[in-house]
């Protein structure tokens, strides 16, 4: 799994490598993160503010539980797969661009 918690955050880079990679997520409910990161599904969100217990809570769950660590991988690697790479973001850029010129 991979810990990402972060006070501030866009779109994160290091988030869709991790999913990529099909490792779950524990990310800070801040900025983008959520918008990859869904609560029980591809990973989990905690607090952004110095939320350790509940950051600790998570790790000790994924670290002990080999199960859920692998569903919620395969969760983020297809959610990822799916919205977010190289063909599906340019097909969104074409169609965005063209609507604009219209």
């Amino acid at each position: 799994f991979y810990a990402h918690p972060s006070s501030m955050e866009g779109i994160s880079l290091a988030i869709m490598e991790a999913g990529l990679h099909k490792l779950p997520v524990i990310g800070s409910n801040v900025g983008g993160i959520p918008e990859i990161v869904k609560n029980d599904d591809t990973g989990y969100l905690i607090s952004p503010y110095s939320n350790y217990e509940q950051l600790a809570e998570f790790i000790i769950l994924l670290a002990q539980n080999g199960n859920k660590r692998e569903t919620l991988g395969n969760n983020i690697h297809h959610f990822v797969n799916m919205n977010f790479n190289i063909n599906f973001q340019a097909e969104k850029y074409i169609q965005e661009f063209y609507h604009a010129e219209k």
